[in-house]
């Protein structure tokens, strides 16, 4: 991995390699230090002998928090009712209120470590617009890792809910008469893991790599013989997210001559897939090596004392779409 002359970049708060070092296959941090943020680049070119800087605000990369199920928003967004102009204006002006309305989006969820009435303060913003708060019961739980984040020039982002509902009221007057007026019930909610599954719990593997898009789950068979790696991943937590590269693996049997699909987390062998999936994703890890790619995707980790459960998460070849392919480009012929 780094063929290209390329030096090894530790991540802040990692101690200083030797001059020249290079991780060794296998090699895991100690769990002591600091977790990398997410995207952080661990090889540099040659001439480059310190690490990067994180990126200033305005040029803040969106990253995606892993470990959300799907779409479905279950934390409630405080404070919309103090900005239902906001909310309300993230709806095209011919959209009829009256029977309610409904959005689905992304929203950027970004700390306030200045914020006078509370440190803890994470602001939810969806298309630039401040709707709201993170309730302030469970911010101090996730300010600092999303501060982490965008320590080091990512944009934290979850899917989020908007829904907006416009009624007729009535004021009363100093005369006794009613004024009718027009108001609104507004209701914003985001798709939040746990802040302990919200990042990775290893290294992002290294360049160039093509990740799946997050999909249904597929088991991983075989951990058991890797236990003792996939325990010490995990490192004491029941479960968490990690990188993981997906390669051509040998037949299930010594009889069988049908490849499998290798599953790899932090460069060692964590599992893989029974001969079916194998072959549902052997074509797309066939077209991303030709075009020098590793195959990156996540799985989730579920473990005990005993005993370490894997599913990798990614769209299955016939569900990517031709914009994907595009991004990550062609192999060459």
């Amino acid at each position: 991995m780094d063929n290209d002359g390329s030096t090894f970049n530790p991540a802040p708060g990692w101690p200083a390699p030797p001059l020249g070092w290079r991780p060794p296959p296998g090699w895991v941090p100690d769990p002591s230090w600091a977790v990398p943020p997410p995207g952080w680049e661990f090889w540099t070119p040659r001439i480059k002998s310190a690490p990067r800087e994180a990126a200033p605000e305005a040029a803040a990369r969106p990253f995606l928090l892993w470990g959300t199920r799907g779409s479905w928003c279950n934390q409630e967004v405080a404070g919309t009712q103090y900005r239902q102009d906001a909310v309300t204006g993230l709806f095209p002006r011919d959209v009829d209120l009256d029977d309610g309305a409904e959005r689905n989006s992304t929203a950027a969820l970004i700390p306030e470590p200045q914020n006078p009435k509370d440190p803890h303060a994470v602001a939810v913003r969806v298309d630039g617009v401040h709707v709201g708060y993170l309730p302030a019961e469970v911010a101090p739980d996730y300010a600092p890792v999303l501060q982490t984040l965008c320590s080091a020039g990512l944009a934290p982002t979850v899917p989020v809910h908007v829904w907006a509902r416009a009624y007729t009221d009535y004021d009363e007057q100093v005369d006794g008469s009613h004024l009718p007026v027009r108001r609104h019930y507004t209701r914003v909610s985001v798709a939040l893991a746990e802040p302990e599954m919200l990042r990775p719990l290893n290294l992002a593997p290294p360049r160039p790599r093509a990740e799946l898009p997050v999909g249904s789950s597929v088991k991983v068979v075989n951990t058991q013989a890797n236990f003792e790696h996939l325990n010490s991943v995990l490192n004491g937590r029941p479960a968490g997210w990690v990188y993981a590269t997906l390669h051509r693996g040998e037949p299930a049997t010594p009889r069988s001559k049908t490849p499998t699909v290798e599953v790899r987390v932090s460069g060692l062998r964590a599992g893989g897939l029974t001969v079916q999936m194998s072959a549902t994703y052997l074509p797309v890890i066939d077209h991303l090596d030709r075009a020098g790619t590793m195959t990156v995707c996540r799985v989730l980790l579920e473990g005990s004392p005993v005993s370490v459960v894997a599913a990798i998460h990614a769209l299955r070849p016939h569900e990517l779409t031709p914009d994907w392919f595009t991004a990550v480009g062609s192999p060459s012929t």
